[in-house]
């Protein structure tokens, strides 16, 4: 998996190679920066985040870059 670090400012215009499986989470406190993750297919990066979302929410969830659809990963 790859991993990298923008700017708020620098997300609004970047173009990722492989938005479809990208996710992206916020840095805490004062930290503004975006952590980006992509993962080898879709469907992993799927399993990953309706696995987080049967837990507590908290900042650190993944948000993909191209938004689930409703019927994904069940």
């Amino acid at each position: 998996m790859r991993h990298y670090i923008l700017s708020v400012g620098q997300a609004l215009d970047y173009k990722h190679d492989a938005p479809e499986r990208t996710a992206y989470r916020s840095g805490t406190g004062m930290n503004f920066d975006r952590y980006y993750q992509v993962w080898p297919n879709r469907i992993s990066m799927v399993k990953t985040i309706r696995l987080q979302q049967r837990g507590e929410r908290n900042s650190s969830w993944w948000t993909p870059v191209i938004p689930l659809r409703e019927t994904e990963g069940y």
